[in-house]
């Protein structure tokens, strides 16, 4: 009786030998394919093949990335410990390089990036990381990213995410920031109680060219003195005060008189 088992076998075999053979990438993909452990070409996206046992396609990639930066310990130029973390965007550039060069890029360039923003923050007062933290961050990229080109890399971007201070630091920087509002307060209530003098200065000197401001004057301290009960208040007559004040005009008038005389 005719066997199948071979053909059911040879049949196994063609299946694995085309399932290793064929290779297909996505566009964001990229591949190196090795003969005998050598570099032969560069595969992009689409369908590609290899020669099973003989070559061995190594694929990346392309795409922007990113890589947390674990937090690290540092110590600022004005001798402040700080913990801090960060964010890197990274874009494969060159797959050959990446694959070739390097052992692992991505364990490379995470421990550079490490290193490197640890250095980066001991160059700087703390003063500096938290007011410029971008310029921070473009050290770094810029110190990773001249590095990483050798390994096929190109560093997109560098963030910071967190910047953690030492327990007593944080006390000391909030007495700053609440003497700084103190402070600012001070400045905005002695401003107002120098433009309130302005208008009392700019309301005398109104009042005294006004030949009825001393009534105003009057009434005033009338109302000042009837707060309290205690006190006794007698009025002049109006008529008898402006008489006193038409005399004394022109007494004056005679004076200026005789003198021209």
């Amino acid at each position: 009786m005719f066997s199948l088992l071979p053909i059911v076998f040879l049949l196994a075999l063609v299946l694995a030998f085309l399932g290793a053979a064929i290779h297909i990438n996505d566009q964001w993909e990229e591949s190196i394919v090795l003969r005998l452990g050598k570099f032969n070409r560069l595969q992009e996206a689409g369908l590609y093949f290899t020669i099973p046992f003989i070559e061995r396609a190594m694929t990346v990639d392309t795409r922007v990335r990113t890589m947390d930066i674990p937090t690290q310990e540092a110590i600022t130029k004005d001798n402040i410990s700080v913990r801090v973390d960060a964010v890197v965007f990274y874009k494969i550039e060159e797959t050959k390089k990446a694959l070739m060069n390097v052992d692992d890029y991505m364990y490379a360039v995470r421990q550079f990036s490490q290193t490197t923003l640890r250095n980066v923050v001991g160059e700087k007062d703390l003063d500096q990381i938290l007011e410029k933290r971008e310029e921070v961050a473009l050290a770094v990229e810029e110190s990773v990213d001249e590095v990483s080109q050798d390994w096929g890399i190109n560093i997109e971007k560098v963030e910071l995410q967190n910047i953690e201070l030492p327990e007593d630091m944080k006390r000391v920087m909030a007495r700053q920031a609440e003497a700084e509002r103190e402070k600012r307060g001070t400045i905005i209530s002695s401003e107002g109680e120098l433009e309130a003098a302005r208008n009392l200065s700019e309301a005398s000197k109104i009042l005294e060219q006004s030949k009825y401001g001393y009534k105003l004057r009057e009434l005033e301290t009338i109302s000042d003195l009837s707060q309290d009960i205690s006190n006794t208040i007698i009025f002049a007559p109006s008529e008898s005060l402006d008489a006193i004040e038409e005399l004394s005009e022109l007494r004056s008038k005679e004076a200026e008189e005789e003198k021209e005389e």
